[in-house]
């Protein structure tokens, strides 16, 4: 019984020193592959940035990337662990099965072994390091789904490694931190749907004959094609926001500015209605009522008034002292004064002496 438990305790022991080596393994792996692993950015003729994508060193200034990464490059930049490249060239570049070398004047940056071409068997367990999104060396892990392709012309393999735009390019290891693919696209459609180029393929493009194209320098742009790019843009712009709902965008805004000049004009109305008001109350107080305006021009309007009313009174006066009755000869109107004291009154009309009523 000892002796059983005894052995039961050594092989726990020698499981627990395999897992423990193979984790430390998996770290080892990482550390010393990620220095390898580079960003590539990709600029166009007009300075402008295209895209981005990952690559890897494999030799002392060699660098494999994907194909569609260097698409429509006119310049470029290489982002290393310890240094930026902004001279590259291309060595060698071929669409068909979307691999490309790259050199740059070496620094002394580190190099990921390349595997041999030994079978790749569904469900062995592989690790993806790229740049996705920008997000520089980022480790994933999965499993190899299928291996497929054409065999003698392209390998492609099938992981569920996760990889995302900028990724591709970047090198997909084995267990050993061999490099046996580039990771070079995923597909949206389904989930873990990724691809790889397989090593067999890798290495059969790495043989074929150089052709050197040197890009220029980092963000270098021709001044024409930059303006002509702006004019283009320009137009199609304007294309777009004519046929592509700009009407109601015009609506829109047309909409706002008629709402900014109310609230101005409101803003403006009561911003100047305290200086209105003053000046309505000078004009009122001055122009209408001049004589309100001090306590001499007031004393002088009092007395006005007073003097009128006495001549009112005096001419009530005066008309009680006269009345009037007609000849009785003629008809005539005679006025007579009371004050005179007479009896008699001559009609002007046909000289009668006429007797003045007592009434």
């Amino acid at each position: 019984m000892k002796r059983f438990l005894l052995f039961v305790s050594i092989v726990i022991s020698i499981l627990s020193s395999i897992a423990f080596a193979q984790t430390l393994s998996l770290e080892d792996i990482i550390k010393d592959a990620l220095p390898s692993v580079v960003k590539i950015v990709v600029y166009d003729i007009t300075g402008t940035k295209r895209g981005e994508g990952s690559g890897f060193f494999i030799a002392r200034g060699k660098i494999v990337t994907n194909a569609h990464v260097l698409e429509g490059a006119y310049s470029a930049e290489v982002h290393s662990s310890l240094n930026l490249y902004k001279q590259i060239t291309i060595t060698k570049h071929n669409d068909k099965v979307d691999l490309a070398l790259l050199t740059v004047k070496d620094v002394g940056e580190p190099s990921i072994t390349l595997a041999g071409t030994g079978e790749l068997r569904p469900g062995q367990r592989v690790l993806a390091i790229g740049n996705p999104l920008g997000l520089e060396r980022t480790v994933s892990d999965g499993l190899i789904s299928a291996v497929r392709g054409i065999p003698g012309e392209q390998q492609l393999i099938q992981i569920s490694a996760p990889i995302s735009p900028g990724s591709s390019g970047g090198p997909l290891l084995n267990l050993q931190g061999e490099v046996i693919g580039v990771t070079s696209a995923g597909m949206s459609e389904g989930q873990n749907l990724n691809f790889a180029i397989g090593i067999e393929t890798l290495k059969q493009f790495l043989q074929r004959p150089a052709n050197p194209v040197s890009l220029k320098k980092a963000q270098t742009r021709v001044l024409w094609r930059t303006i002509l790019k702006w004019v283009i843009d320009i137009v199609l712009g304007i294309i777009a926001f004519a046929f592509g709902g700009g009407y109601y965008i015009i609506i829109i805004i047309i909409m706002v500015l008629v709402f900014l000049f109310y609230i101005l004009k409101g803003l403006w109305g009561l911003i100047t209605a305290f200086f209105r008001i003053k000046n309505k109350s000078e004009t009122l107080f001055v122009d209408e009522d001049p004589y309100l305006t001090s306590s001499e021009d007031m004393h002088t309007r009092q007395a006005s008034l007073f003097t009128e009313k006495n001549e009112d009174t005096e001419d009530e006066a005066d008309d009680e002292n006269f009345f009037h009755f007609h000849c009785w000869k003629c008809g005539e109107l005679v006025e007579v004064d009371k004050s005179d004291g007479d009896d008699t009154i001559e009609c002007e009309g046909c000289g009668t002496r006429l007797e003045i009523p007592n009434e």
